[in-house]
């Protein structure tokens, strides 16, 4: 039975190799895409920590008091 020639493993292990190569290369350049995106999910996550501040969550603590004074105010 013939073998298959060992320079095809070879090949194979170097185009590998190659598109590792280029991978690295593309995150490594300047003004690249990933930057772009990572400076996008910084401004995400700026704007999601002032969601998460101290004001909603004393409004939604005062907003059934709000609304059982409201009731009571023009209910009278």
């Amino acid at each position: 039975m013939p073998k298959k020639p060992e320079s095809h493993k070879a090949n194979k292990g170097w185009s590998l190799m190659q598109r590792r190569a280029r991978k690295a290369r593309r995150e490594e350049g300047p003004g690249n895409k990933s930057d772009y995106r990572q400076k996008i999910q910084e401004k995400k996550l700026v704007a999601g920590a002032k969601k998460n501040g101290c004001f909603p969550k004393l409004f939604m603590l005062a907003l059934p008091f709000i609304a059982v004074g409201t009731y009571l105010f023009l209910g009278s």
